[in-house]
């Protein structure tokens, strides 16, 4: 062939300098415009659009300008009107409620104009009671290709007039009119479950890759019934977390990831008859009969693909270990020596449950590992890295924390109490 064929080594030193090759920029660009529409006879308009050919990559120019068109426009199709509302038509927002809801004290319109005019208010809900925790997330819309929350979809700050009180534990709520439940959850408690990987590229493939595509679907991929909501592409956290571990790309660090879950409570919407949210309503009156995709499109983006159906809310924290495998394999330790360590820590100050003290690494060695986690200071011989990750629950205090060192017991209270009042969204069915 009159090629030599390279060694093992110099094939792998010619791997990593492509890698470390930048990729050219990519500039976004469109496609040419449609055809218009025909003349939509409701809003007396007609369309265009443009696809996206090429999205804006590795620092590329972005795309200028806008990507659909509309033009007004005269016709001579008439109007399908809108269906007969037998109540009351909101002044603004056009949503139609029953007219026992007028001068009730609540803004069942959502522009108040339900409580305009009135001579006297008989208000039927007086005490104070609590939104459920999380709701206004669970009324947003999915884009299940971005793992993006995007606008509101449901207004779950309708009630239709109930006032019945749900107590969890001693807060009193005000079950909204489109959910059909929202129950206290148990399940969880703070014990992790660890898991070792001997190189980059398992770790990489089970723990990194999975996150990224957590919930996130191509089109034709049939979504499971009940799946874990994974990170958005936007999401600052899940970013840094990924930058920060592809440095050891090339290393042969050995990797250690543990991770909890905490579910605190479970949310279920009504089957049918629910209340839209009012600029979501407002939006699809706008939409032209007959289908524009530049239009749909819109919507889409603004408002997300699905709505939330079901969900389980509480938090995970989850954290890894990076570890020299050449400076452990010198002093004779072990991965599953250094997860036994990271047990044992953790167990410390509350016993959570019971774990093998068999370690092939004595209480001294286990200290010395341990304390290279969170100290600065210490000339690290054994730990490369610590990268914390933690959902629901947002406090700065707990993030500072939890990305200063091992959790503790404290830490994990402290974390588990916040996430009862700060939940984020775990799993959902859509």
């Amino acid at each position: 062939s009159g090629q030599e064929s390279l060694s093992p080594s110099v094939a792998r030193a010619r791997h990593a300098r492509s890698l470390s090759v930048p990729p050219q920029p990519r500039d976004c660009s469109l496609s040419s415009w449609s055809s218009w529409s025909k003349c939509d006879p409701c809003q007396k308009k007609r369309y265009r659009f443009a696809r996206l050919e090429q999205p804006s990559q590795f620092g590329g120019d972005p795309c200028d300008g806008s990507d659909r068109e509309a033009e007004e426009c005269v016709t001579n199709s008439p109007c399908r009107s809108r269906a007969r509302c037998d109540g009351f038509v909101c002044a603004l927002t056009g949503r139609c409620i029953a007219r026992r809801l007028l001068c009730n004290g609540d803004d069942d319109c959502g522009d108040q104009s339900d409580e305009k005019n009135c001579k006297k208010v008989f208000r039927k809900c007086d005490q104070k009671m609590e939104e459920y925790w999380g709701i206004e997330n669970l009324a947003k819309g999915l884009n299940i290709f971005t793992n993006s929350l995007e606008g509101l979809v449901l207004d779950h700050r309708y009630y239709a007039g109930a006032c019945s009180p749900h107590y969890i534990t001693d807060t009193r709520f005000r079950k909204p009119y489109n959910v059909e439940s929202y129950t206290p959850e148990t399940k969880g408690k703070y014990e992790f479950t660890m898991t070792e990987y001997d190189s980059y590229s398992n770790y990489e493939s089970t723990v990194l890759k999975a996150k990224a595509t957590q919930s996130s679907f191509s089109v034709g991929i049939k979504i499971p019934k009940v799946f874990e909501l994974g990170y958005s592409s936007n999401d600052m956290r899940f970013k840094k977390f990924m930058q920060r571990m592809k440095r050891f790309s090339s290393s042969s660090s050995k990797f250690l990831h543990a991770r909890c879950e905490l579910a605190v409570g479970v949310y279920k919407l009504k089957p049918r008859a629910l209340m839209l949210h009012h600029e979501f309503l407002r939006r699809l009156r706008q939409l032209p009969v007959e289908y524009s995709y530049g239009e749909y499109r819109e919507l889409l983006r603004d408002f997300g693909t699905h709505f939330i159906q079901e969900a389980t809310l509480g938090g995970i924290y989850e954290y890894t270990l990076v570890m020299n495998s050449h400076e452990l394999h010198k002093a004779g330790y072990s991965l599953s020596d250094v997860q036994k360590c990271a047990q044992k820590g953790f167990n410390i100050a509350v016993s959570f449950g019971k774990f093998s003290v068999g370690l092939g690494v004595d209480s001294a060695g286990c200290k010395a590992l341990l304390k290279e986690v969170g100290d600065s200071t210490v000339r690290k011989q054994f730990v490369e890295d610590f990268q914390a990750l933690v959902r629901g629950g947002a406090s700065e205090e707990i993030t500072t924390l939890a990305h200063k060192d091992l959790p503790t017991a404290q830490l994990m209270q402290l974390w588990g109490d916040a996430v009862q009042y700060n939940p984020e969204i775990i799993k959902l069915k859509v």
